[in-house]
C-alpha cells in the first residue's frame, strides 16, 4: 500500500510546535535578561547551535539506528530542542 501525504501532516504539526516550543523558551530567556537585542542575538544563536549539533548527531543515529524511519528522530530532535528551550527559560527566570 502506498504512502499518503496526510500521513506526515501530524507529525510535521508536532515538530514545528516543539521547535517554536523550544525557541520561544530561548526568546523568554532573552526577555529577562533586560530585552537588549544582544540577548536576543545570543539565545537565538544558541537555539540554532544547540539544533546543529543536536541534528548531527541525531542525522548520525538515524543511518545507523532508523534507516526507514523518518519521523522517529525528527520528533527526538525537536522534542530535544523543546526541552533544551524549557530549560534554558528556566534557567533565566530563577534568577
Amino acid at each position: 500500500m502506498a504512502r499518503t501525504g496526510g500521513e506526515a501532516r501530524p507529525v510535521s504539526a508536532i515538530v514545528v510546535g516543539l521547535l517554536v516550543l523550544g525557541l520561544s523558551g530561548h526568546l523568554v530567556a532573552a526577555w529577562s535578561n533586560g530585552s537588549g537585542a544582544i540577548a536576543y542575538v545570543h539565545h537565538v544563536a544558541g537555539f540554532l547551535i544547540i539544533a546543529v549539533v543536536t541534528g548531527a548527531v541525531i542525522a548520525g543515529l538515524r543511518w545507523l539506528f532508523w534507516r526507514s524511519a523518518r519521523a522517529v528522530p525528527l520528533l527526538i530532535f525537536a522534542a530535544i530542542q523543546a526541552v533544551l528551550g524549557i530549560l534554558v527559560a528556566l534557567g533565566e527566570l530563577r534568577r
